[in-house]
């Protein structure tokens, strides 16, 4: 799964704005995401991925770039769900 798009795609369906242009380093917080969107997006995170993520482990370092890397380390789904 490429969960760069993935990210992208909830980021769009939880705000409303596109995602698909911007760094994938860019601060997502000053690009508009708050932690009222970040909880919602740790849902989905802990639903792809079948894991026990945390709201600091997004909140630390909210960049595609990051939460790419995390979502791909804790990855306990079977590829075959999606």
């Amino acid at each position: 799964m490429n969960f760069d798009t993935w990210i992208r795609k909830r980021l769009a369906s939880i705000t409303g704005d596109e995602f698909n242009q911007l760094d994938a380093n860019a601060n997502l917080i000053e690009h508009g995401i708050h932690s009222l969107h970040m909880m919602r997006m740790l849902e989905h995170c802990q639903r792809i991925t079948h894991s026990s993520l945390l709201y600091a482990q997004l909140a630390q370092q909210p960049t595609i770039a990051a939460w790419t890397h995390l979502l791909q380390r804790h990855n306990k789904a079977d590829q075959t769900a999606y």
